[in-house]
């Protein structure tokens, strides 16, 4: 944690990639949110901040070197007796190579439809031929 590690700062109530900074370690950016965050928190307490900061995850598993998600569907339409429903949903894979050095651009870091490039979305068999 801390200063040493890349963070990810969200706007709220937004999707899709947007209103997402990347904040790389040691950075300006991110001592400046830091003490964005500490002057806001010390001025008004009860309030909740305006924005999300999460730790971001390194050393991904990529796709010829791009980071990639899954997005699979269940719903449990009953319990007794026990129904799920299923989709089996698609692989994401992100608009360019993966880059740990590099927090200046989103488009490395994420696989949400960002409309910024022509974004991979495959199927199951898509990726097992790849892994193969």
């Amino acid at each position: 944690g801390g200063m040493d590690t890349p963070w990810v700062l969200k706007k709220p109530k937004v999707n899709q990639g947007r209103g997402i900074t990347m904040l790389g370690p040691n950075t300006k950016a991110l001592s400046m949110v830091v003490q964005n965050v500490t002057k806001e928190m010390a001025e008004k307490p009860k309030k909740a901040p305006k924005y999300i900061i999460q730790k971001y995850i390194c050393r991904e598993l990529t796709i010829q070197r791009r980071k990639f998600d899954f997005r699979v569907f269940w719903m449990v339409a009953s319990l007794d007796p026990l129904v799920v429903l299923y989709h089996d949903g698609y692989v994401r894979i992100g608009n360019s190579e993966y880059d740990e050095s590099d927090f200046s651009s989103t488009t490395a870091h994420l696989t949400t439809h960002t409309g910024l490039a022509n974004e991979g979305k495959g199927s199951w068999d898509d990726l097992e031929k790849v892994l193969v």
